[in-house]
């Protein structure tokens, strides 16, 4: 009986999902856009259960990347060969944006992953130019002044931008800063990333980047800033013991320049 269930669901979902009305933003089930993931996810979502599945895929993405806050001082020691780990990451959060593909935190924290932890920039541009392309066809196609948003931080609730070109516009200024950043031209980044900054609610791992590349680059106040927020708000003990340890060390250069 179990079987004869599941082999009726899947000629459904083959037959019937792309005769539906071209009325949702969402992908076909079944289409180029969206390759079969876990079993699952893909049961939630033959079932109409997108958003339940993309939640699913969103811990397997975290469970599978492992450690998400490595020390970054010790990531400079990695060998290069070594930041070539976690090769399925890209498909992870391309799996949760094309199952949810208002899920904003897919596309904020999967790009600042493999730009930043994994120097992967070309893939983290994939992934931002893919959920870019989405709204601006969305907006266009269905009108819409506003979206509803998943926050990564609740799963399963619902956020409401006061107009969807608000996520366009992070998006396209995280994906300028990724690229000033990859080619070294800090100056050139610096007003996207003083933008960036001033949003209070911008995923832990973003945050975490951007008070990086000020401290590396000398704006310590800046990233002592962005440090004692997330030390502060994050919910992360790992993040929030290398923000502490980042505190101090500012604080240090600091009491130095003082004497």
């Amino acid at each position: 009986m179990r079987i004869f269930l599941a082999a009726l669901l899947w000629i459904s979902a083959i037959f019937f999902t792309p005769s539906l009305p071209d009325k949702s933003p969402y992908p076909p089930l079944l289409s180029k856009k969206f390759p079969l993931g876990t079993p699952s996810a893909f049961w939630a979502s033959l079932l109409g259960m997108r958003r339940v599945a993309a939640d699913i895929v969103w811990i397997q993405a975290f469970q599978y990347y492992g450690d998400r806050y490595p020390d970054y001082t010790e990531l400079e020691r990695e060998k290069e060969a070594e930041l070539a780990r976690y090769p399925l990451l890209l498909s992870y959060w391309q799996q949760v944006a094309r199952l949810d593909p208002l899920f904003s935190h897919a596309y904020l924290t999967g790009a600042t992953t493999l730009a930043w932890d994994l120097k992967r920039a070309p893939e983290a541009l994939e992934l931002l130019d893919e959920g870019i392309d989405f709204l601006e066809e969305m907006g266009v196609k269905f009108r819409l002044d506003s979206i509803i948003k998943t926050e990564g931080a609740h799963l399963l609730l619902t956020g409401k931008y006061e107009y969807y070109e608000e996520l366009l516009w992070r998006m396209r200024t995280l994906r300028t800063v990724l690229i000033y950043i990859n080619n070294d031209e800090f100056e050139e980044a610096l007003p996207s990333l003083n933008a960036l900054a001033r949003l209070k609610d911008l995923p832990d791992d973003l945050k975490s980047m951007l008070a990086q590349i000020y401290e590396r680059n000398a704006y310590y106040e800046e990233a002592f800033h962005l440090w004692a927020l997330l030390h502060r708000n994050s919910l992360d003990t790992g993040l929030k013991e290398i923000a502490a340890r980042r505190i101090l060390a500012i604080h240090s250069k600091f009491k130095a320049r003082s004497e």
